[in-house]
């Protein structure tokens, strides 16, 4: 590692050696900064006399050391780039690991499938207009794409030309909730406790 360490035992030097390697890709400011706490906080307990044993316990394996600083970095870039196919690719890495990604996702999901399905009726209503349209009969209320058109008779549409608005307002609407859904999930598994 470096002058000041080669007397350190080889469980540290090691140690070390394996946590620059586990935080490559990150910026080199950031991957200084974190070597040199590291680094640290192992010289202070050494000089307290505990056994680099229990030193090194208290950190963890060097790759999951780093892989909380790996997560966050990729958290911060996703929301500092403001796009939405970085930001997808950090959520779905932590559907799997966090019940905040995972219902984040979900909500993602569902607000996102919401708009573009009211886009696909408002642009296929000028060329199905029978069969796109808020519909009401005795068992039914819907709003979208009816195919059942030998009991089209029996269902009414209660929007008309209305349907253009209704639909503009919906995908507004649940775009804008798919995009704060997932600002709000990644700023809510950056500020997530290490752990």
């Amino acid at each position: 590692m470096s002058d000041s360490t080669s007397s350190w035992p080889k469980e540290a030097q090691n140690w070390l050696e394996a946590l620059n390697l586990a935080l490559t890709g990150l910026p080199t400011a950031q991957h200084t900064d974190i070597l040199a706490e590291a680094l640290a906080h192992i010289r202070e307990r050494l000089e307290q006399g505990l056994p680099i044993d229990q030193v090194l316990q208290g950190f963890g394996d060097p790759k999951a050391y780093a892989a909380s600083f790996q997560e966050d970095y990729l958290i911060t870039a996703a929301l500092e780039k403001k796009q939405i196919l970085p930001m997808l690719s950090v959520l779905l890495r932590w559907t799997r690991k966090s019940l905040i990604g995972f219902l984040g996702f979900i909500g993602v999901i569902t607000f996102g499938s919401t708009a573009l399905a009211s886009l696909a009726c408002m642009a296929l209503k000028p060329l199905y207009p029978q069969n796109i349209g808020l519909w009401a009969s005795d068992h039914e209320f819907n709003l979208g794409f009816r195919d059942k058109l030998s009991d089209a008779h029996l269902a009414q549409d209660l929007a008309g030309i209305w349907i253009y608005p209704i639909l503009l307002v919906m995908i507004i609407l649940f775009s804008g909730l798919t995009w704060l859904t997932l600002i709000g999930t990644l700023k809510g598994l950056k500020s997530k406790p290490k752990g």
